[in-house]
């Protein structure tokens, strides 16, 4: 397996997440004034228990926390940037505005037709930088299905997962990067 800086770690125990209204309500401060957005994103996820998927594009420089609870933060971050976020079965999903409505409103019929493989098999773990092709060899031992990356594919995630469906993950990854994802009876191709 080619070397990846992550950490992965399967969660056995059951995990209790923040409903939406305390996620938007809790306070905004991460414990330092000054953050990127995936450093905050992170960190809220985190703090929250939620799991965290966003595009590879979504950067942005150190800026300060500004706002009294996550929502205004969020708001102030994503401001006059073109990205935006949702907040859905205990997932923030962050990535360009026009990219996260195509995924929330395809994800139910693009997880029917992924093939099934051992089941409905959910995934824990948090991926700070870890190559799409290495992520696919996870997926592919935990499903039984051919998940593979195209050699053309080179980029790196950062995600949170915490008992996430393995296929809304895969859509995730793909809808929300501007991936297409080739698919037959028993594999998965992802693609640029």
């Amino acid at each position: 397996i080619r070397k990846a800086a992550f950490l992965w770690l399967l969660i056995i125990s059951s995990i209790a997440s923040a409903d939406s209204s305390d996620f938007y309500n809790m306070s905004a401060q991460v414990g330092e004034r000054s953050l990127d957005f995936r450093s905050y994103l992170f960190r809220v996820a985190e703090r929250s228990n939620l799991s965290l998927i966003m595009a590879q594009n979504v950067r942005s420089k150190e800026k300060s926390v500004e706002g009294k609870t996550v929502r205004e933060a969020l708001n102030n971050y994503f401001k006059d940037t073109g990205f935006s976020y949702r907040l859905r079965n205990n997932c923030l999903y962050v990535a360009e505005n026009e990219k996260l409505d195509l995924f929330l409103e395809k994800l139910p019929e693009d997880a029917m037709l992924l093939p099934e493989g051992k089941g409905n098999i959910t995934i824990s773990g948090i991926f700070h930088s870890i190559e799409i092709a290495v992520f696919c060899t996870i997926l592919r031992n935990l499903t039984g299905v051919e998940i593979r990356s195209s050699d053309a594919l080179k980029a790196n995630l950062v995600i949170r997962l915490v008992k996430m469906p393995w296929k809304t993950v895969l859509v995730a990854v793909a809808r929300l990067n501007g991936y297409r994802l080739i698919r037959t009876e028993f594999s998965v191709l992802v693609i640029p």
